[in-house]
This record gives C-alpha cells, structure tokens and sequence, in this order.
C-alpha cells in the first residue's frame, strides 16, 4: 500500500495508496509527560474523527497509563478502508489525549 503519513504532528494521511476495502495504514505517536514534579494518570487517546463512509479509524491503547516526569508511552493510529470507490484525498485524523494530573512519586 502507498498511503502514507504526510503530516504526523497532525495525523495527516494521503490516502491515495488504498484501494482495496481493508488495506490500512497506521501511525505510532509518542508522547511525553514534559512537566515537572506532576505525574501523568489515565492517559487515554481518542479519535476524534476520521471514520466516514469509507474510512474506518482506531486508536490502540497506550502502552503506559501512567507517566512519571520526562516518561514516555506510544500509541498507534490506524485507518483502514472500508469502501470503494475512491478519489484521490487526504484523510485528516483528530485524536484527543486526556490525562488527569497526580503528584509524582520521583524524589529529588
């Protein structure tokens, strides 16, 4: 498949690459607790749209629900098609990261 990601700070896909119903292209994001001395709980990352008519949209989830300071966790976007035909587009994917704030347990 030639889908490819064009903008990934803004989960941005050419979807011009998928033509077949269930051909997928996926993203890994990274992200980073950048505070300090707040710990990062709940961590949950939600699609926010992408799915349409033809495009289904997932998000996994995280690989730590938890961040100390400077910590890091990925996750992954993926969309797959679901209907034909299609002409050439790009697929803007929103997703939303929640997190809820906690006193880190790190000492100095």
């Amino acid at each position: 498949v030639t889908a490819q990601i064009i903008d990934d700070i803004n989960a941005k896909f050419d979807v011009e690459g998928l033509s077949a119903k269930g051909e997928e292209v996926t993203a890994t994001y990274t992200i980073q607790n950048t505070s300090t001395g707040i710990k990062a709980v709940e961590i949950s990352p939600e699609v926010t749209e992408g799915s349409n008519a033809y495009f289904n949209t997932t998000v996994s989830a995280p690989s730590k629900t938890e961040l100390e300071p400077g910590e890091t966790a990925t996750f992954t976007v993926s969309t797959s098609l679901i209907k034909t035909p299609i002409a050439k587009q790009d697929l803007n994917v929103g997703v939303v990261i929640t997190a809820e704030p906690a006193e880190s347990t790190l000492t100095d």
